[in-house]
């Protein structure tokens, strides 16, 4: 595929990832679908055809299964050089840490590690976090999250753990939760719904948010600009035959999600 001028960078998750892939007024669940890249940058155009490619069953066209794969392929064991397995006892060899579901565990001094080893090794700071829905679901009951909120709430208001409290807990500027979900049935089988990202897996990233050639970043979408000038996205609209009372509205947009830099990520599965 050619690649154009533009860069964007995303995840995640979403993120790639909506992932949230998100640092835009995206809609969430179209942003957490990428699993671990987060868009920097997105043009108004983009927005409505986005919407429709992340959301695979709105239309009869979208490749469900292409879609699908490229989420997956960056919030997944293996995807990247960096990774760390949780485990259930408080003596964590190389390459280890304590499950986030036990209360044993300190989620937050952990991260606060893990960051520091990447800056460390690459002046980059990790700003990024895509969760898994069941490690999130976790870190809200975590007694050592539930500690450090419990008295800014009140019997009117209670205090709750959500992305952003948990974003300023961790020190990073995005975090976002992986939900969306797709059926990996087979055609004219029973469904078999399940989370695009592994739900009990999370990544921590470094991306930049002023995407350029020479600027490092965990990953990005390369996105081709097939009219010139910066415009991505050529758009027909045409009437529908006669008497149906339909009119058609078509979007091109070729992108490629690439991960740039393994150094500039860490992948930890089965944190819960």
């Amino acid at each position: 595929m050619k690649i154009g001028k533009r860069l964007f960078i995303a995840l995640i998750a979403q993120s790639f990832l909506n992932s949230q892939l998100s640092i835009l007024d995206l809609s969430k669940s179209c942003l957490d679908g990428f699993g671990l890249f987060f868009v920097a940058r997105l043009v108004q155009q983009c927005k409505h055809i986005l919407l429709v490619c992340f959301h695979t069953r709105l239309v009869e066209w979208v490749d469900s299964q292409n879609v699908t794969a490229d989420a997956a392929s960056y919030f997944k064991e293996g995807a990247w050089k960096n990774e760390l397995e949780g485990v259930d006892n408080t003596t964590p060899s190389t390459n280890q840490f304590i499950k986030f579901s036990n209360a044993n565990s300190d989620p937050i001094a952990f991260i606060d590690k893990e960051k520091t080893d990447m800056n460390q090794q690459t002046g980059r700071m990790a700003n990024r976090l895509g969760l898994g829905i069941n490690v999130f679901n976790a870190l809200k009951v975590h007694p050592g999250i539930l500690e450090r909120v419990k008295y800014g709430g009140s019997t009117a208001n209670p205090a709750s753990v959500t992305e952003n409290v948990l974003a300023q807990l961790f020190g990073v500027e995005k975090i976002v939760v992986l939900k969306s979900i797709m059926n990996s049935a087979s055609m004219g089988a029973d469904e078999e719904m399940q989370y695009i990202g592994d739900p009990n897996a999370f990544l921590l990233a470094y991306a930049t948010n002023a995407p350029s050639i020479d600027e490092p970043s965990a990953g990005y979408i390369f996105t081709w600009d097939m009219l010139g000038n910066g415009q991505m996205l050529p758009i027909l609209n045409y009437l529908g035959e006669n008497g149906t009372h339909t009119e058609y509205i078509e979007g091109l947009m070729a992108t490629d999600m690439k991960k740039t830099s393994d150094d500039l990520a860490r992948f930890y599965k089965a944190a819960v």
